[in-house]
């Protein structure tokens, strides 16, 4: 009789032991995750400054690494849509098309769910008619090379200058439109913050006061 008590007094003990162990198992990891965010959070305002600064490599930098770190949960999707713009952008002496486009592509994959996903889809449109443009344009001088007349030969290289031309200035006009939105939408952000930190400051000094007059009635009850 005393055995089997001590035998259900160590199974108690140890059930309790377990669930203990699970909860602080669960308060690590729920810190760890709270840690990564903060740090993601960072990175993607670092690459905010930076991309407006002009800093494109330090930029996509930045939000590669802010990519990694929230290893597909949101903000990801901004950290992904952001590396698709550096990518494209005009200025940006590094710029890559093809990876461009695939930041835009894994965006969709990854995140259905996202308000990027839309804006992505027709970044990735856009993207994807400059690099089929970019081969017919290769396409026409690669025919030009063929040419076995140099009257031929001189008229279709001025058509196609011209034609890069065109799309050069379209795509420059369409990059330069979604960064100056991109800054406007910071400089949005950075005014809703402080709105917001002179609002929890005037509520902390309501509650202060509101406190103080508790205390007041309080002592006169007594």
């Amino acid at each position: 009789m005393c055995e089997k008590r001590e035998r259900k007094g160590e199974r108690i003990f140890l059930h309790i032991a377990c669930f203990l162990m699970i909860l602080i198992l669960g308060a690590g990891c729920a810190a760890t995750l709270n840690s990564q965010k903060k740090q993601g959070d960072r990175r993607l305002e670092t690459a905010d400054r930076l991309l407006i600064a002009g800093d494109y490599a330090g930029a996509l930098k930045e939000y590669e690494s802010a990519a990694e770190i929230f290893h597909g949960d949101m903000p990801g999707d901004r950290a992904l849509f952001q590396m698709g713009l550096v990518l494209a952008h005009p200025d940006n002496p590094g710029r890559d098309y093809v990876s461009s486009l695939d930041c835009f592509r894994r965006l969709i994959r990854d995140f259905p769910k996202s308000d990027l996903m839309e804006e992505a889809g027709v970044w990735a449109g856009v993207i994807n008619e400059i690099l089929s443009r970019d081969a017919r344009i290769t396409g026409l001088e690669a025919a030009l090379n063929s040419q076995k007349t140099e009257g031929v030969a001189l008229k279709e290289t001025y058509e196609t200058a011209e034609e890069k031309n065109r799309i050069l200035e379209d795509t420059i006009k369409a990059l330069k439109k979604q960064i100056n939105s991109l800054k406007q939408t910071v400089l949005e952000n950075e005014e809703k913050g402080k709105r917001l930190e002179e609002t929890v400051s005037a509520l902390k000094d309501q509650l202060n006061a509101l406190k103080e007059i508790d205390l007041g009635i309080e002592s006169r009850m007594r």
